[in-house]
């Protein structure tokens, strides 16, 4: 897991993070009517090689295309959003994020 990856993988998807990513919570409305908050990680790029290459150091991801306007780049977006993934990718890197 991303515990076994070297000092500097972990270092830079910290920066990659602190640059392009996003740690937080998503509100759901269910059906019932009630509010449910799920905390995940997001990873957002343009270069799919990079987004690739994050995928294999954290194979735990999912992989989405972002949707964009007319004219501009399409996106891609890594998720991690299981609590127990969050935390075995969040600890490793915790040293090296700037911006929690």
């Amino acid at each position: 897991m991303i515990s076994d990856i070297s000092i500097i993988d972990k270092a830079w998807l910290a920066g990659f993070i602190d640059g392009e990513g996003y740690i937080g919570l998503v509100k759901q409305i269910k059906p019932t009517g009630g509010l449910r908050y799920h905390p995940q990680v997001v990873i957002t790029s343009t270069d799919e090689k990079i987004i690739e290459e994050i995928q294999i150091l954290i194979p735990i991801t999912k992989r989405a295309f972002l949707r964009r306007t007319e004219g501009h780049k399409l996106g891609f977006q890594l998720k991690i959003v299981k609590y127990q993934h969050l935390s075995e990718f969040l600890e490793p890197i915790k040293p090296y994020l700037r911006l929690i």
